[in-house]
Formats: structure tokens, sequence, C-alpha cells
């Protein structure tokens, strides 16, 4: 990435977290990063690009944290409580804080100016969450620490189970503290099911 490319994608993304995707033009993105709206144009080829940007950016981070995760040498119960419960406290503090994380994780296909069907950020994410899961899952079961039939559909009904429960919109309505015992909860429960008896 050129130092302008840099540049430009900084401006962007703190623009978008304290004001919104819709809210932010390319002149805002010029201004705040010190270069003109047709430099843009050249290493972006609209703002569409600027947040599929940021939403691979997104996808790395995740993809790369549970990577570490599945690879550490915590115990598997360990690494679930990693994919899971503090995923969702981060999640918890990013939609606080970011209007942008906010508003993509809350449903990309609602932005006004988008001209493509958007892909669901949440859903990506919810993707690749199921995956770390399931290898946790598998690894724990061949340890005798986890009794599952089916790793994969197990994951995905674990991490589908704390998505729905902590969808950006009622996250934000609720104090972090809360979410994030709610999580601890929800974890507890879910190992109590599949733990090895």
């Amino acid at each position: 990435m050129s130092a302008r490319c840099e540049e430009i994608t900084h401006a962007f993304e703190g623009l978008v977290a304290q004001f919104g995707l819709d809210r932010v033009s390319m002149k805002d993105i010029a201004r705040e990063a010190g270069v003109s709206v047709g430099a843009i144009y050249l290493e972006f080829s609209n703002k569409e690009a600027l947040i599929l940007m940021v939403e691979e950016k997104w996808r790395s981070h995740v993809a790369q944290r549970n990577a570490a995760i599945v690879a550490g040498d915590q115990p598997p119960e360990d690494k679930l409580r990693g994919i899971l419960v503090e995923h969702a406290a981060a999640f918890s503090q990013i939609v606080r804080q970011d209007r942008a994380a906010f508003e993509l994780l809350s449903g990309a296909q609602r932005l006004r100016y988008l001209g493509r069907a958007t892909a669901d950020t949440r859903k990506k994410i919810f993707e690749l969450m199921a995956e770390s899961a399931a290898g946790v899952l598998r690894e724990g079961c061949e340890a005798g620490v986890f009794a599952v039939d089916d790793p994969e559909r197990t994951a995905r009904l674990m991490v589908q189970a704390v998505a729905e429960h902590f969808s950006a919109p009622e996250v934000a309505k609720r104090p972090h503290d809360e979410v994030v015992r709610e999580v601890e909860d929800m974890f507890a429960l879910l190992m109590k099911a599949i733990r090895a008896r």
C-alpha cells in the first residue's frame, strides 16, 4: 500500500468511525487526508472500494486473531472462550466507538449509496467464527474434553446463538458490562452442554 493510499485509508476510517458511512463524502476524505479528490480516485475507484477495503481489513483481523487462538497452547475450552466471549466483548466495544462498524455489522445492504448488492459483513465474520470454533471443537473431541457428534454443526449453532443475541443494534442499547456478563453466562451454558461426561 502506498503512503498516499495509507493516508486516504486512515482519513476514511477516522471519518466514518465518527460520522458513519453515509455522511462522509469524497471531499471530506480528501480534506482530512490532505490530498485532492482526484488523488483518491487514483487509489480507489469509488467510495464502495474504500468500504470493501475496510471490510476486508476487519475480516482479515478476525481471521488472524482466530488462527492465533486455534494454534495456541490453551485448553480447548479456553480457546472457545477466546473465540466467542472475547470476540463478543470486543464487538461490544467496537459498535459503541465506530459508527461505520455499527452500520456495516447492522446490515450493509441498507446503505443508500452502494451500487451493488452488498455482502453482509456480519455473515462473513460469522463464517470465520464458525470455522474457527469447529476446529477447536474437533480438537476438544479428540482430546476427550468435548462430546459432540458434529463439530461443524455445533460450532455454527454456538456462534449463531451468540451472534443472534449480540446483534449490533441490541448491543448498543445495553451497557457493555451487561453484554459481557450475558455472553459469559451463555458460554457457561454452552460448555455444560458439550463437555464430555
